[in-house]
């Protein structure tokens, strides 16, 4: 899955691999954050890693959570 998000971290493409992997529509994503599809501990975990990368315009990889379906 690709996906780009904004300065407020919305979504503002997703590929539609999305369909294959979490059944949505890369639509229905569109003004939600990556953090909207997981759980609360689930968000609050991946949150602290992702965000020492998004704060220095990082790239990354292998950034491994559970999401919602």
């Amino acid at each position: 899955m690709v996906w780009e998000f904004d300065e407020n971290s919305c979504f503002t493409y997703v590929s539609p691999q999305i369909r294959n992997l979490l059944g949505y529509d890369p639509s229905e994503l569109m003004g939600l954050n990556a953090f909207d599809l997981m759980d609360p501990d689930e968000a609050e975990r991946v949150h602290e890693h992702f965000d020492s990368f998004a704060k220095k315009y990082l790239p990354f990889k292998n950034l491994i959570n559970i999401n919602r379906s």
